[in-house]
């Protein structure tokens, strides 16, 4: 009886539920949630000890300590969390039945997974690892809510026992009673206190801030809004404790997803933070018209990570020289394609000039041969004009007749990539001199103190930029150095062009952007030294020595990369083929796209996160699955292979399960609710029978 009772409840409550349950089976974070645990190792990171299991203090324990440790009747939860435990477990002394017994058995279990210790941590990793719905529960200390919700069902049981016994006196029932109610309360010292011991910290938010911002939001129009910081967990000044941002967790229109769960967010918020004067293409692909920057909180991302190291593709990126609210706003300000609309000290809002629309057609897929890390030089690089009628594919992204279907459209244009690479030498050791250097060659020294780099007094040295005097030199210095630039403990690569510019658009050392560049001189023009802003790509002119200073002392090599479009001439001037579109959201999951005079088949990209359970539809006609893409790094886009004037929708199907388990949920809770009152329907409708006399009066 007691299992049948137990798998009807299961059941009830997961009819209850349907409502996230169907959609989150379909899901593919769900699905990701339910891969099998890695290893014990990562399992026992989540456990905690058997002694905090008893007394429900689950892995985030260090915080309740902190809060403890301030608390004025420590002792009081001590002895109430110890007294939880005997009064619970007391129940099986004076209450010997099945159905304690069950519950007291769950508690048990439920403490073998959550503290994974010993010798149960092997049966818990092959059940983790066996059956995959218990990563539902993500760490195994969430489990813990089955030992507070047994702990409730034994304690009732247990003062049950006391009020029905009849071998205790009135008076000690009442004793008993007041003494277990007061343990249950003592339990919750922050709650009786209302002293939460400086673990919940209150911060009022600028109004007239919010109010600037909500007043830009009204905006009409389908777009994105990017909110500066990005990467949670936030920092408020004058609070001690990180959190997330409310601003951001509640923003009326949708922003970008401020968690490190992709390759993609992962580059768009390390290039915010690097010396870039070129993120336009960036913004442009993610539809994003305005730009939120508040400097009442910073991202604490670097202290969450291993030394700051920061996963970027195949390696690690140390963050946090470069994980500042100055570097963020100097970021904006080098962009020329950004309009400044309003500042303060804690707020400044942009706006980008041109930015694509939420859904747009693409004639031309322009195929990169790599990862994120390609996509984002060649948006930095911008050997393109602009993206309107442009959608980017990347072989990594694809399966392989995906790939095949784009490399052989007629249309595509593809990405060539051009590395150098450069080893470095001690400057001291293997001096570097301009006369012994031929053209088209770079080379690299490192310099143990100082270095001069910049010189304007007439005198020419072998490895520095000379001028005979300080007006013909053609760089602006800034205030602390009028007339020379040296560089300290400082790495220098020296260019040498011959009959072509050598075109930059990324230096990469060890895989990773070199982001401590002071400066970039050549002959005839100059970027960085703090009074031109530093972006990519650069274009050293023919014939022309150039340095390039590294803030760092770098003992190996770095890589130059160059990015070219091939076959983009004769593309461009099919761009008037492009067919004009028109579309309405009608829901969130649902969109209407109206096609005019679509004169060849076209990509359609749709901006937002790649799922496979979007579709489109062709007047009523799914698009096949094979023509669904990975577009721009992270967007949707189907292959419309149809001319003319015709009508696209776009769903996120699984919609569609959210109204079927919500009907579900309905219908469970509606007879549920008939069920528990039929005993007062039926009075009800005996009263109104007979009052109406509809009935006779000895009818039961």
């Amino acid at each position: 009886m007691l299992i049948k009772t137990f798998s009807f409840m299961i059941l009830l409550v997961s009819l209850v539920h349907m409502f996230w349950l169907l959609p989150g089976l379909n899901s593919t974070s769900f699905s990701e949630i339910l891969q099998g645990a890695s290893s014990i190792e990562n399992l026992q990171t989540w456990g905690t000890s058997f002694t905090n299991a008893f007394r429900m203090v689950g892995y985030r324990s260090p915080h309740f300590e902190t809060a403890l440790s301030n608390f004025g009747y420590r002792y009081l939860w001590d002895i109430a969390s110890l007294a939880i435990v005997f009064f619970s477990f007391g129940s099986l002394l004076i209450k010997k039945s099945r159905i304690t017994l069950f519950f007291a058995g769950i508690s048990l279990v439920t403490l073998i997974f959550t503290t994974v210790t010993g010798p149960f941590a092997t049966a818990v990793f092959f059940l983790y690892s066996v059956f995959p719905i218990f990563n539902v529960f993500r760490e195994v200390y969430h489990l813990a809510f089955l030992i507070a919700s047994s702990y409730s069902m034994l304690l009732a049981f247990f003062l049950q026992a006391i009020i029905n016994s009849k071998k205790l006196r009135s008076y000690f029932k009442i004793i008993l009673v007041i003494v277990t109610l007061g343990v249950v309360i003592m339990n919750n010292p922050f709650i009786y206190s209302g002293d939460f011991s400086g673990q919940v910290q209150q911060y009022q938010l600028d109004n007239q801030n919010l109010s600037i911002v909500n007043e830009y939001l009204k905006t009409e129009g389908d777009y994105r809004v990017l909110y500066l910081p990005m990467i949670q967990p936030f920092k408020y000044d004058n609070l001690t404790y990180n959190g997330i941002d409310p601003v951001i967790a509640y923003s009326p229109k949708p922003t970008i997803g401020n968690f490190l769960d992709s390759d993609f967010l992962t580059r768009v918020a390390l290039e915010f933070h690097l010396p870039s004067s070129n993120l336009t293409n960036i913004l442009n692909i993610l539809s994003v018209k305005y730009i939120f920057f508040r400097n009442d909180l910073k991202s604490m991302l670097p202290s969450y990570l291993k030394e700051g190291q920061l996963p970027i593709g195949n390696g690690y990126y140390d963050i946090r020289p470069i994980w500042t609210n100055d570097n963020l706003l100097q970021t904006l300000a080098n962009q020329q394609n950004l309009n400044l609309l309003y500042t303060t000290e804690n707020l400044s809002i942009f706006e980008t000039k041109n930015s694509l629309p939420h859904i747009y057609p693409a004639t031309i897929p322009i195929a990169v041969d790599g990862s994120t890390d390609k996509l984002f030089t060649l948006l930095l690089s911008s050997p393109i004009d602009n993206l309107d009628n442009k959608a980017i594919f990347l072989s990594e992204q694809l399966n392989q007749k995906q790939w095949q279907f784009i490399l052989n459209n007629n249309n595509t244009c593809f990405a060539d990539e051009k590395m150098i690479t450069v080893q470095s030498y001690s400057g001291q050791e293997k001096p570097f001199d301009w006369a012994a250097t031929s053209n088209d060659t770079i080379e690299m020294r490192y310099y143990i103190g100082w270095k001069s780099v910049i010189r304007t007094d007439g005198q020419k040295k072998a490895d520095s930029l000379s001028f005979t005097s300080l007006d013909a030199c053609p760089y602006e210095f800034p205030t602390f150095s009028d007339s020379r630039w040296n560089a300290l403990n400082s790495t220098l690569i020296y260019i040498k062009t011959g009959e072509k510019s050598l075109r930059i658009d990324q230096i990469l050392e060890n895989g990773k952007p070199l982001s401590d560049i002071a400066g970039i001189w050549w002959e005839t023009g100059w970027v960085g030294m703090g009074t031109e802003a530093i972006g990519y790509p650069v274009a050293i002119p023919p014939n022309q020595q150039a340095i390039i200073q590294s803030n760092h002392l770098i003992n190996g090599n770095v890589t130059f990369q160059s990015l070219e479009l091939t076959a983009l001439y004769p593309i461009q001037a099919k761009s008037y083929e492009t067919p004009v579109i028109t579309f309405q959201k009608l829901d969130p999951t649902k969109y209407e796209v109206s096609v005019t005079n679509a004169i060849e088949p076209f990509f359609l990209v749709f901006s937002e996160s790649y799922h496979k359970d979007w579709v489109a539809y062709v007047n009523d006609q799914q698009v096949p699955d094979e023509l669904h893409f990975t577009a721009n790094g992270y967007a949707n886009a189907w292959y419309i292979n149809k001319t003319g004037t015709f009508t696209v929708t776009l769903e996120f199907w699984p919609q569609k399960l959210f109204y079927v388990g919500s009907a579900i949920s309905v219908t469970t809770l509606i007879l549920c609710a008939i069920y528990l009152s039929k005993n007062k329907i039926k009075t009800i409708y005996q009263k109104y029978f007979k009052k109406n006399k509809l009935i006779p009066n000895n009818q039961p």
